[in-house]
């Protein structure tokens, strides 16, 4: 899991359960717990899930409504935490992650071709052949479209 920071703070009782959220503007933006008031309040992070980072186009977040009061690891501070739950998509948004997500493996995929120019272009400027792997590796990358897993890309990896 993967903590995101948020601006938003949340205030407990004495038993840890949620009262309201606050922007607290008057805390300084670096401290994850403060007085207002006379009340604590702790800074609200979103746990996020890996897959979440790895795959995003395939997942819609929703999160918990309520945050929850935890322990810090290793201090004694402590922080609020809303857990994002992922839904699969499914129908048309899987449809649209695919084709979003495939127009940006494209995109990437030309960006590379282009950086990787200039290894063609010398060999031929010298009147020589284009090294056989860089052909292999740019043929690898024109084909990556029609074989790539799109929630799953595995790039070629670059000759040295």
């Amino acid at each position: 899991m993967i903590l995101e920071n948020t601006n938003t703070y949340a205030r407990f009782d004495d038993e840890g359960n949620f009262v309201e959220y606050s922007n607290a503007g008057s805390l300084p933006l670096d401290v994850d717990e403060g007085e207002i008031d006379g009340y604590v309040y702790y800074r609200v992070f979103m746990q996020v899930p890996q897959n979440a980072v790895e795959c995003p186009h395939n997942y819609r977040p929703t999160h918990e409504d309520i945050p929850i009061l935890e322990s810090i690891p290793d201090s004694e501070l402590k922080r609020a935490t809303l857990r994002m739950v992922l839904v699969a998509k499914e129908g048309e948004d899987l449809e649209e992650a695919e084709r979003v997500t495939m127009q940006q493996l494209r995109d990437e995929r030309d960006n590379v071709l282009m950086q990787t120019d200039y290894k063609i272009i010398v060999a031929l400027e010298s009147g020589g052949e284009p090294a056989l792997d860089w052909k292999e590796y740019r043929q690898q990358l024109r084909d990556l479209p029609s074989t790539a897993n799109v929630f799953n890309i595995i790039w070629p990896t670059p000759p040295e």
